[in-house]
């Protein structure tokens, strides 16, 4: 068990550096693409998907010393990720992603009824949603100044 433990945090600590690198790498991806072709609803996922992986890791990582909510917060990481795996399959994301947060409240409920960190997180995704649909549907132009402070003029 000691060596299982010792692992984990060596794996954690490898993490840090691993997420660095990843949020480094989206970070070219998203300029990448932008620059080739200037796509704001494409731009405005990303202002929701990095932030909410990095909110969500950075909670587990406080969270480290209580077990059950760095676990919770740690598989509430990989949530981010679905929209643009799925995306490609032409399947809505969001709706994954909503029902991803309803088999999470589901599992609990009939297992350890550790709800806190599910309703935290899924605080922060609702919030953020919302700015991001605010600027997507409901304030254009500031989305485009947004995308010209990362990109410069289009």
């Amino acid at each position: 068990m000691q060596k299982k433990l010792e692992w984990h945090r060596f794996v954690g600590k490898a993490s840090y550096v691993v997420v660095a690198l990843m949020v480094v790498s989206l970070l070219l991806i998203i300029n990448q693409e932008q620059s080739r072709e200037k796509s704001l609803p494409v731009f405005t996922a990303n202002l929701f998907d990095v932030p909410v992986f990095l909110v969500f890791y950075g909670l587990a990582i406080y969270f480290r010393r209580k077990p059950a909510y760095h676990a919770r917060f740690m598989v509430m990481t990989v949530i981010p990720f679905i929209n643009p795996a799925v995306a490609r399959l032409l399947i809505n994301g969001l709706a994954v992603q909503l029902g991803l947060w309803v088999l999470l409240f589901v599992v609990e409920f009939f297992t350890r009824k550790t709800y806190k960190p599910y309703l935290i997180g899924l605080g922060y995704y609702v919030f953020n949603l919302a700015i991001v649909a605010y600027l997507l549907l409901g304030n254009q132009a500031l989305l485009d100044q947004i995308w010209e402070v990362f990109f410069g003029k289009s």
